[in-house]
């Protein structure tokens, strides 16, 4: 039975690495305590799953995981760079990040249509779980932000 590649394993970490950093930064961001806490409660999720792959890239090669920063993220995180090191408001933040979850569902499902090795299937569906609810809460928060704009991101300072 053929299990994912290395490479693919490395991507996936990256990519999850990619976008804790960036609902972290999204959490600086906002002043309201609601919108700071969903998306640092959205980075903490992202950290698990680069848990759970960095286990599996372990238990298939020995090796532990090594940040390299010239990497391509696996998923579409291009989100990154628009929204958190340039100004964007709430709404555009969020679906920007949609975008980049919805990315992530069909990278992993891809993956796991391919996939034939048991425990690779396993950590594969779980992840599209994963990501099909990161989707659902931010559609949530869209949703309200739609109501009332109740995060108040902070605009960056001028130089």
């Amino acid at each position: 039975m053929e299990t994912l590649g290395e490479g693919f394993l490395l991507q996936a970490i990256h990519s999850e690495i990619i976008a804790r950093d960036a609902y972290s930064a999204l959490a600086e961001k906002i002043r309201a305590a609601g919108g700071k806490a969903v998306m640092a409660g959205m980075s903490s999720e992202e950290e698990h799953h680069r848990s759970v792959l960095a286990g599996r890239y372990k238990s298939l090669t020995g090796k532990d995981y090594v940040y390299n920063p010239e990497m391509d993220a696996g998923p579409d995180f291009s989100f990154v760079k628009e929204s958190t090191f340039g100004y964007t408001g709430a709404m555009d933040a969020l679906r920007l990040a949609l975008s980049a979850e919805i990315d992530a569902v069909r990278h992993y499902s891809n993956a796991l249509a391919g996939a034939d090795n048991r425990e690779d299937k396993k950590m594969l569906s779980m992840l599209i779980k994963f990501e099909k609810g990161h989707k659902k809460k931010l559609e949530k928060e869209l949703k309200k932000l739609a109501r009332d704009n109740h995060w108040l991101m902070d605009k960056p300072e001028s130089a």
